[in-house]
């Protein structure tokens, strides 16, 4: 389940820009890509963002009163533990 609206846009736009990068041997790496994506897309860095935020690159017409909002506590809390979860699984 997704925070806000520009969640789903901002996790494509994660996903094209980490697949930027090679796949790291641990997870400490795979925080350092994570943050540093996270803070070039959205101008925050994942450990402080607002629980809600406008990120104007996820902004879609007609998104009604939400559009172009993320949901930081959806990154903190449910996306990373998910990428962290994904990669752990597959035994790197």
């Amino acid at each position: 389940r997704w925070g806000l609206r520009g969640d789903p846009i901002l996790w494509q736009m994660m996903v094209d820009d980490m697949a930027k990068h090679p796949l790291p041997k641990d997870p400490s790496a795979l925080r350092k890509i994570f943050d540093a994506v996270f803070r070039d897309l959205t101008g925050h860095d994942l450990n402080t963002v607002p629980d809600h935020m406008h990120v104007k690159a996820t902004h879609r017409p007609n998104g009604g009163m939400s559009r172009g909002m993320v949901a930081g506590q959806f990154w903190r809390e449910t996306a990373w533990p998910l990428v962290l979860s994904r990669f752990t699984a597959k035994g790197i």
